[in-house]
């Protein structure tokens, strides 16, 4: 077992590896192996993609010796439970006959061994000499042995070539496979007549295992007789067709298929003449590979054949074809095909390409006889059909299934029918929401609609979701979600009025809602306007209030702006009025427009303490002493451990004695008596404050805090401020304060 206690013991033997100057390293899963640890099974197959080229950092897990120029990975899942033979078989299949390409995102990550030294030996068969290929051949590994005879056959074939015909009677049928595939690279007789005699061999042993190795052998012969540029091998490719063998004839054709040559098209033209229709399929799909003058005249002749199996070949190749002639073919077989047959898969994707308008009547009829399975004959006839045949079929609605009315729903979208909104409708006023697959896609195709008439629907589906009491959670966050992201200003008022008025759907609507705002083009000018906030905050903390009076002033340049854009949206104005108490001596214009702003956002946000106390400062800060401590007390239940909310109350009412100190007015004890009072539970409230988790940052600021220069005066804060912070040096001003 490969687990984070032990990889340590992975990356030193890798180094040991790399000591002995190897580096070349497959690292493989063995058939008895567990599976590694989810987190190092992907640090591996990271390290085996990136392999070459950038080194992999990972902070969890070591890095790999730079000396590891090539890294290779095998079997790191848990292995399945194909046989262990036949996954041999296919792996050397493919190897030789190239049928699997490449994937750069699984790039050095393999199923088998053999593989992976197939992999890593590739590249070293062109930097290295003859001599060394030819010692790797005579000593190597059966497994290297395969790896160079497939990569380094052209330089081998040569004066080595009666080696090369002996391995391919290896009785490792890796190394006899790479063999016959390097014979491939000689035009030399007897390789071809090697090749010829192990294609047309068949194994006599009636073992199961021995006949999947013969027919794997067999393959790779006839695909190297196909693949090979000497001409002495093309005829014979030929002359394997005219065999009575299946096995030989499909590999045959498949070889001529995957190397298509311009000479085999009359001899396969003539071969098709003179074989049975039950023989023709492999060897039609080979000469349209090839191309041939005559290739239509025979498509369509084997296009009419009562052989299904000839039909249908004739058929795959007319429709993977793109050229007028084969369109106009098949078009043409189609139309009258479809008056009594039911038009198969091949045929649909075939239509729902060229469009074919002629075929809609015959395809509406099948649609009427069918009951089941007819969604992708529906998708078919929605594709290619216009508003007209939509509204037909729509017609029916109610006798198709849901899948089906989704699509009917979205064709009539597309084409904007005035019938979509009236089946939507229809849909949303019947609807049981618990238990409503077709309404979830509906709710999606209004989101995509997003105006007036689809917002409105919508909103009535989220009245239907909160007031069943089986809704589901998924239910309620798709609908939310799809209210958001249209963004209008009845949508958000559904989501609030949700948020305030439903318990079990408020904290869904609620993140919904921010997400709406977060969309608002009023956001950036937030941020901006944020940004410049907290530079002003940071200046004064320095005492250059000269320069964070200008940053206020440009804040509040973006902030007026962003009110401007979007007035409903709470942040643009619960920082506008936070730049507003931020100005040294405030307007009383500007204070007003700062109370409206609260007000709004209190409106808005009835939950968020912030927008309370901070209607309390500007009330206060207006005269309006009583006032604004019954605004702060207002929240008061709501914001029970809330230190942030305690720290605001201590300067309410700090800012309650500036206001009674610049009163005159006021008899001398009624004043005297209210500032102590004052005094006394701006003190009480700052305890709260730091007994409910005021952090340090916050505390520092207190000792500097404008709003609290009044409470500072009291012998009480010093005591309160020694005893929290102790000699603690910590003189900030917190960017979430008020």
């Amino acid at each position: 077992a490969l687990d984070t206690t032990n990889v340590g013991v992975l990356a030193q033997k890798i180094d040991e590896i790399s000591a002995r100057k190897i580096c070349r390293v497959i690292l493989n899963f063995g058939p008895d192996a567990n599976a590694p640890d989810p987190d190092i099974a992907s640090w591996l197959r990271q390290v085996a993609v990136q392999s070459g080229r950038n080194p992999v950092l990972n902070d969890n897990f070591p890095t790999m010796p730079a000396a590891v120029v090539d890294f290779h990975m095998v079997n790191s899942g848990v292995p399945d439970s194909v046989p262990e033979s036949e996954t041999l078989n296919s792996a050397i299949r493919q190897l030789n006959l190239a049928e699997r390409g490449q994937n750069p995102a699984s790039r050095n990550l393999h199923d088998e061994v053999i593989a992976a030294i197939d992999s890593a030996v590739a590249p070293l068969c062109e930097m290295l000499t003859r001599e060394e290929l030819l010692r790797a051949i005579r000593h190597g590994d059966d497994a290297t042995k395969a790896a160079v005879l497939r990569h380094g056959a052209e330089r081998l074939t040569g004066t080595n070539l009666p080696q090369v015909i002996s391995l391919t009677d290896d009785p490792d049928l890796n190394v006899a496979t790479a063999a016959i595939f390097a014979l491939r690279t000689s035009g030399d007789a007897k390789a071809v007549q090697k090749l010829v005699t192990i294609a047309v061999t068949k194994e006599p042993s009636t073992a199961t295992t021995d006949q999947a190795q013969s027919e794997v052998r067999r393959a790779v012969a006839v695909r190297s007789l196909a693949a090979s540029k000497f001409s002495t091998a093309h005829p014979e490719v030929i002359r394997l067709l005219s065999t009575n063998d299946s096995f030989l004839i499909a590999e045959t054709a498949d070889a001529i298929v995957a190397h298509p040559r311009p000479v085999w098209s009359e001899p396969l033209a003539a071969q098709i003449a003179q074989s049975s229709e039950q023989a023709q399929p492999p060897l039609l799909a080979a000469l349209a590979a090839v191309g041939h003058p005559r290739l239509m005249t025979i498509l369509e002749r084997c296009l009419t054949s009562p052989q299904p199996t000839l039909s249908s070949a004739a058929l795959n190749i007319l429709i993977n074809r793109h050229e007028p002639a084969a369109e106009q073919l098949t078009s043409q077989w189609m139309l009258k095909t479809l008056e009594t047959t039911t038009p198969s898969s091949q045929l649909l994707t075939f239509l729902r390409r060229t469009r074919d308008h002629r075929a809609i009547p015959l395809l509406l009829r099948h649609l009427e006889k069918k009951s089941a399975d007819r969604e992708e004959l529906l998708t078919t006839i929605l594709t290619i059909g216009d508003d007209r045949v939509a509204e037909q079929i729509a017609a029916s609605f109610e006798s198709f299934n849901f899948n089906e009315q989704l699509l009917i729903l979205k064709t009539l979208a597309d084409v904007r029918s005035e019938q979509f909104w009236t089946l939507t409708s229809s849909i949303v006023k019947r609807s049981i929401v618990s238990d409503d697959k077709l309404l979830d896609g509906v709710v999606t195709l209004l989101q995509q609609r997003s105006n007036d008439q689809a917002v409105s629907l919508l909103v009535d589906i989220l009245k239907k979701v909160v007031t069943d009491e089986n809704h589901s959670r998924r239910h309620l966050a798709v609908v939310c979600a799809a209210l958001a992201s249209t963004g209008t200003p009845e949508a958000r008022d559904a989501l609030r009025d949700v948020a305030r008025n439903s318990g079990s759907a408020a904290a869904t609507a609620r993140q919904s809602l921010a997400q709406l705002y977060l969309r608002s083009p009023a956001q950036r000018y937030v941020q901006q306007g944020g940004s410049y906030i907290g530079l002003a905050m940071r200046l004064a903390e320095q005492d250059d209030n000269g320069e964070a009076a200008k940053q206020i002033a440009l804040a509040m340049l973006y902030l007026d702006a962003a009110v401007q854009t979007d007035s409903e949206l709470p942040d643009a104005r619960r920082w506008r009025a936070n730049a507003a108490l931020h100005i040294d001596r405030p307007s009383a214009e500007q204070l007003e427009t700062a109370r409206a702003d609260f007000a709004r956002y209190i409106e808005l946000e009835p939950d968020e303490s912030e927008g309370h106390t901070g209607l309390a400062l500007v009330l206060v800060r207006q005269g309006k002493i009583e006032a604004g401590i019954a605004a702060g007390m207002a929240i008061s239940e709501k914001s029970a451990g809330d230190s942030v909310y305690f720290y605001n109350m201590a300067c309410i009412y700090g800012r309650a004695i500036e206001q009674l100190e610049s009163r005159p007015d006021l008899e001398q004890p009624e004043r005297k008596s209210l500032i102590e009072q004052y005094r006394t539970q701006g003190i009480a409230q700052l305890q709260k404050s730091i007994d409910n988790g005021l952090d340090d940052s916050n505390l520092g600021w207190m000792k500097r805090d404008p709003d609290l220069k009044t409470i500072r005066q009291s012998p009480e804060f010093a005591i309160l401020v020694e005893k929290a912070l102790g000699h603690s040096k910590v003189d900030r001003n917190p960017n979430n304060q008020k």
